[in-house]
Formats: C-alpha cells, sequence, structure tokens
C-alpha cells in the first residue's frame, strides 16, 4: 500500500501506528531494493537534487545506460562520494569508463582521484548556464557598464 499512499494513511487505514508502518515499508524496500548490483557498471552520472524546498540535498549516482539508481546519499559535497566508490570497489572503480556531472569542480576532483581512467562528461545544461553567467554576462557588462 506504501507504494501508492503515504505511510500516514495507511497506517490510518489499516488501524496501526505510523511507526509500526513505516518500519514494515523499510524492511519491503531493502528487500526490494538491495543489493545494487555494481557489476559490470562503465558509465555513471551523478547530480544532486534538493529535499525539503532546497533547505537540504541529496545526491544521486545513476548508470547511464540503463538510467538505474546504483546509490542516493544525503548531502552535495564531493566527500559524499566515498561510500559509493568503496562499494565499487578497486576494481569497480578502475572499470568506470566516463562519469557524467554538473561543472562542481569538487566533484570533478573526487571522480579523478578514485577513476583516473574515467572520461568526465560535462552536462550540456551546466555547460551553457556557465556560458551564460561567464561570457555572455561579461560581453554585456562591457557594452553596458552597471553604475
Amino acid at each position: 500500500m506504501c507504494q501508492v499512499m503515504a505511510v500516514k494513511h495507511v497506517a490510518h487505514y489499516l488501524g496501526m501506528g505510523w511507526d509500526q508502518v513505516k518500519g514494515i515499508d523499510k524492511r519491503w524496500l531493502r528487500k526490494v531494493l538491495n543489493p545494487v548490483d555494481l557489476g559490470g557498471v562503465q558509465v555513471i552520472a551523478m547530480d544532486e537534487f534538493a529535499i525539503h524546498k532546497g533547505q537540504r540535498y541529496a545526491t544521486i549516482i545513476v548508470e547511464a545506460p540503463s538510467k538505474g539508481v546504483l546509490w542516493v546519499g544525503r548531502g552535495a559535497e564531493e566527500r559524499i562520494f566515498g561510500p559509493f566508490f568503496r562499494l565499487l570497489g578497486v576494481q569497480g572503480r578502475s572499470a568506470i569508463k566516463a562519469v557524467a556531472m554538473d561543472m562542481n569542480a569538487g566533484y570533478s576532483e573526487e571522480v579523478r582521484a578514485q577513476c583516473p581512467q574515467a572520461k568526465i562528461v560535462y552536462d550540456l545544461f551546466h555547460v551553457v548556464a556557465r556560458y551564460g553567467h561567464e561570457v555572455i554576462d561579461r560581453v554585456l557588462d562591457s557594452i553596458f557598464p552597471r553604475s
């Protein structure tokens, strides 16, 4: 039921406590979702997303060809990737051929440290956004100086 209803509503419907329903849901999710097979992973994409209206962030890593979620961690700093790279192990890290990401310098440094052979591919959205901020803004500022 938790696949289609909020835990609060399932608990109310079944006459159970929220904590009890949440515990059952967590056990089911662990059974269904764990463990993730990291064997054969060669191309990954990583990005952060806002939780709770931008107050907190999480980072997601997906296998690019299949778009399957490999790992999710709380936070948006480059150090957040440590557990994922430990799960991959030395052999798994050496198999990574390419990593797609935004233009976060910390992400690039961490990937280069963990997977030095991997090509880093910056996503087009962030490339265009940076171009707009850094190049077009400079040109406009030189033509129309701000007072």
